[in-house]
């Protein structure tokens, strides 16, 4: 019997690829990979690490939404919690993909054939994501078995990812506020450039 994974997927930056004026040079994919063995008690240990920082009325860590101070309490937490994160950054410039092959170039390298997956992406509100959006990401791989879009104000894991996502996108934008804090975690993400 395969082994049963689940990956969550956000991204930070504009998701319609556009390196117009004021848009973003870069697209930034973050997923968190765990087993179902390990999957509750991360969940849990977020959620904590959220109610501890940010209080127990806000249920949502969003990187954009959230101060400095919180977001480096929130990265100093985490370190002692046991996840695995893949990032891959894609440079606008050259790179002239939509929004689901970003998905599927960071999916490809990622999957194990000897596994199954299911897959959780923030995007329930996405009006540039769709039903068909998903169909294609799913035929595009024989081992997952489903690919949910979800409420990312629902899911801690979620959450993660749009937080490492952030944080790397801040250190690609030369925020150096944030290189210490990424330093800090690389023993937990692996970073990819996409050119």
């Amino acid at each position: 019997m395969q082994e049963k994974l689940y990956i969550y997927i956000d991204e930070s930056g504009d998701t319609g690829l556009k390196s117009n004026s004021g848009s973003s040079l870069f697209f930034i994919v973050s997923l968190i990979i765990i087993n179902k063995t390990h999957l509750q008690k991360l969940s849990d240990s977020i959620e904590r690490t959220v109610r501890q920082i940010i209080g127990s009325k806000k249920f949502e860590i969003k990187f954009s939404k959230t101060s400095i101070k919180h977001k480096v309490s929130f990265f100093d937490a985490i370190k002692f919690i046991q996840f695995e994160s893949s990032v891959f950054i894609f440079e606008k410039k050259s790179s002239r993909l939509s929004y689901e092959e970003c998905i599927i170039t960071s999916l490809r390298p990622t999957l194990d054939i000897k596994k199954q997956y299911s897959v959780f992406i923030d995007g329930l509100n996405k009006k540039s994501f769709s039903g068909k959006n998903i169909e294609t990401i799913r035929k595009s791989f024989s081992n997952i078995s489903k690919i949910y879009l979800i409420d990312s104000k629902k899911n801690y894991l979620v959450q993660l990812a749009d937080m490492i996502a952030g944080l790397v996108h801040s250190v690609y934008k030369n925020i150096t506020d944030y290189e210490q804090t990424l330093n800090t975690l690389k023993h937990k993400i692996k970073i990819t450039h996409i050119k």
